[in-house]
Order: structure tokens, then C-alpha cells, then sequence
């Protein structure tokens, strides 16, 4: 019982991670100015955003698999 909620929350968390990660890139792509130093390069607040949500995410699908493994036994 216990692993089926576990993978049932990883399940929400995962899909969280990739929504806000999307959402994220929508809001960069509608305004950039705030994302970017004066050289043009990304701030390190939004490459963290960037590459965490996703690594994050992939992470949280890791451990969904693990948990539906642990289901299924």
C-alpha cells in the first residue's frame, strides 16, 4: 500500500516538474529581458531553473519506476 502511494506521488511530482518546466519557457519566452545579463548570456538563477526542472523531473520519473516496481511484486 504504501509503494502504491509512493508511485502515485512521484507520478503527480513528475508531471509537476515537466508543467512547471514548460511553464517556465513559456514565461522566457514571452519575456526575456529579465533572464538575460547585459552579454546576453542566461543569469544563473534561470539556467538553474532550466536544467533542474527537467533533471529533476527525469529523477522523479526514476524513482516512479522504482515504485511501480515495487507494485507490481
Amino acid at each position: 500500500m504504501i509503494a502504491f502511494l509512493a508511485y502515485q506521488f512521484m507520478r503527480g511530482v513528475t508531471w509537476l516538474l515537466w508543467l512547471g518546466f514548460l511553464g517556465y519557457c513559456a514565461y522566457f519566452l514571452y519575456d526575456r529581458a529579465p533572464h538575460l545579463n547585459q552579454f546576453g548570456h542566461l543569469t544563473h538563477l534561470t539556467e538553474a531553473v532550466m536544467f533542474g526542472l527537467p533533471l529533476a523531473a527525469v529523477f522523479a520519473g526514476m524513482f516512479q519506476l522504482m515504485f511501480r516496481d515495487m507494485v507490481k511484486k
